[in-house]
């Protein structure tokens, strides 16, 4: 097969058939590994996402129907008065020393600042039929082990005294309380996730419910929470 300057992507579509294994579409498959990958233990930034493979060896993030449980770990009110107070702040001593419509400018983009600040850093709890997600980490069901629901001292408590492998959505502006959920994973680096929550109970019915149970439960509250 000839390279011409009219097929710019030949030569790598070339390089892809070359490398995919021979036989059929089930040998293929079997050849392809199935990724899923993991938290690095220094940095838990970085964890397990759900991937997968499929028979044509393209990678994609599974998207599992049957919401259990949602919720969104937003700023408490007070928290964005304290913002609008430090812009306001910010913008009176500018525009005392300099000008006033210098000081209107910058209170206006340091609230937008803190604002987007807030909104994005504002991790999302989500329970499906198949995993649990926390801000950018996903664990499947079938290694989470005992669930258990903290106050606030409880969730001090663990803070304090817990392990440092531990994977932490904590959100102390959104919620004193939270969840602690084991995980059964010999191959993860974090032997459990500390989340924050405002419902931990119901976080806990879901995640310890059987599976007919989990199924009829609908996700209470609103799902932008």
């Amino acid at each position: 097969n000839k390279i011409t300057k009219k097929s710019p992507y030949r030569y790598f579509i070339l390089q892809a058939e070359s490398a995919m294994p021979t036989g059929s579409a089930a040998s293929r498959a079997a050849a392809v590994p199935n990724l899923r990958s993991r938290a690095d233990p220094i940095h838990s930034g970085v964890m397990r996402r759900s991937i997968t493979w499929d028979p044509g060896g393209m990678a994609h993030e599974t998207d599992h129907a049957g919401v259990r449980y949602r919720e969104r770990l937003w700023p408490q009110w007070w928290v964005w008065i304290l913002v609008g107070a430090l812009a306001a702040v910010l913008g009176t001593a500018y525009g005392a020393a300099y000008d006033a419509l210098l000081g209107w400018a910058i209170f206006a983009v340091a609230a937008l600042i803190g604002a987007a600040f807030l909104v994005l850093t504002a991790p999302a709890v989500h329970v499906d039929g198949r995993e649990i997600s926390a801000g950018i980490a996903r664990l499947p069901l079938e290694h989470v082990g005992d669930v258990q629901a903290l106050d606030s001292t409880a969730l001090t408590e663990v803070r304090r005294r817990g392990d440092a492998r531990a994977y932490l959505v904590l959100r102390p502006w959104s919620s004193s309380r939270g969840v602690q959920i084991e995980v059964r994973d010999d191959e993860d680096p974090h032997p459990y996730w500390l989340v924050s929550t405002r419902r931990p109970d119901q976080l806990v019915a879901v995640l310890t419910a059987g599976p007919g149970e989990a199924r009829s439960r609908p996700p209470e509250g609103d799902p932008a929470q």
